[in-house]
């Protein structure tokens, strides 16, 4: 629950933060503030708000005098958001943290994703940059796509919606609270903006077709 370090953005995204603690657990990351350019669109908008801000776990925090720059992206968002869940009152564990982490990474073909720095899919694809940065980016993008296609006007609040669902019981059905052993007591999710719930396919295969589209 204590901030040990923070850093500004530069104009693309990218920060560098100089770790100065000789804490050795799980480091929660979250972004606020800020803006940030909808790739569906090209339009600029609001970067997460202070009471849903984009989030990361590291199992284990780096070696005091280390840079750390890890990823903090949708996929990242929606881990750490089953990681607290998993945890409920308790801290979150390097166990839950990589589990969280390690869960997200084959539904949508990603290797390390707090490791790895995704590819802007509207940029040209930088020297050396690997398959998996590139898919990374992609997939990443596609949330914007999807936003739009389902008419959520700004694609946070999909992202948070999915962070919602994920989060909740482990599970993209479209709904929080899910009992996983029979698929009952789970409530509709209804992104803010959107008009409609999510369904079991729009955070899932969806965003796979989403990816296609953009």
């Amino acid at each position: 629950g204590n901030t040990v370090v923070s850093a500004v953005t530069s104009a693309t995204g990218t920060y560098s933060l100089q770790w100065v603690s000789t804490y050795t657990g799980p480091v929660i990351l979250q972004v606020v503030g800020g803006t940030y350019t909808n790739e569906a669109d090209g339009t600029v908008e609001a970067g997460p708000g202070a009471t849903t801000p984009m989030r990361a776990i590291l199992p284990t925090a780096p070696l005091s005098g280390a840079t750390s720059n890890t990823a903090v992206t949708p996929f990242t968002t929606m881990a750490a958001s089953r990681a607290f869940t998993q945890s409920g009152a308790a801290a979150v564990t390097a166990l839950v943290a990589t589990q969280a982490n390690t869960t997200i990474e084959p539904m949508y073909g990603i290797s390390d994703i707090v490791g790895t720095a995704p590819v802007d899919p509207t940029q040209a694809v930088p020297v050396g940059a690997t398959a998996n940065a590139q898919q990374y980016g992609l997939m990443t993008a596609a949330f914007a796509q999807q936003a739009t296609l389902l008419a959520i006007p700004d694609p946070l609040n999909f992202v948070n919606a999915l962070a919602t669902d994920f989060g909740s019981d482990g599970s993209l059905d479209g709904l929080s609270g899910t009992n996983l052993g029979d698929q009952t007591g789970g409530v509709a999710i209804v992104p803010v903006g959107g008009t409609v719930p999510l369904t079991n396919l729009v955070g899932a295969s969806g965003l796979v077709t989403a990816a296609g589209v953009f």
